[in-house]
């Protein structure tokens, strides 16, 4: 596999479900897709992921399975990456592991934001 490989989905296509395993990891060139995680057997959504971001980035870090599913929102192009392919992108690439950092950082202040607001200890 080369760091140039693309997926095509449409609107509605699972990308990958929560459980899966984090083999791969994709960086949407176009598209929206939503994340959402099941809780009760209700989809809760998570957020969302737009173009130029990474997806299943947590699963391949931490070395584990998918904590949520990536439902395709509109049609769109990923482009695949093995694990290791995005962990040299991220070593080699300033721009790429800035924006992860920034979008990690973004998630934990809504996450931190969200337990203040509904007063979770």
């Amino acid at each position: 596999m080369t760091g140039t490989d693309l997926r095509k989905f449409h609107a509605g296509d699972i990308l990958f479900r929560e459980g899966d395993a984090s083999d791969i990891v994709l960086r949407l060139v176009s598209g929206v897709v939503q994340i959402q995680r099941e809780v009760g057997g209700q989809a809760i959504v998570l957020g969302h992921v737009n173009e130029g971001e990474f997806i299943g980035e947590m699963g391949a870090i931490e070395n584990r399975p998918h904590i949520a599913t990536a439902l395709a929102e509109t049609d769109g192009v990923a482009e695949v990456l093995s694990v290791g392919q995005f962990f040299d992108r991220i070593a080699s690439d300033p721009a790429s592991a800035l924006e992860l950092i920034l979008r990690q950082s973004a998630r934990l202040r809504t996450a931190d934001d969200d337990l203040i607001r509904f007063g979770l200890p």
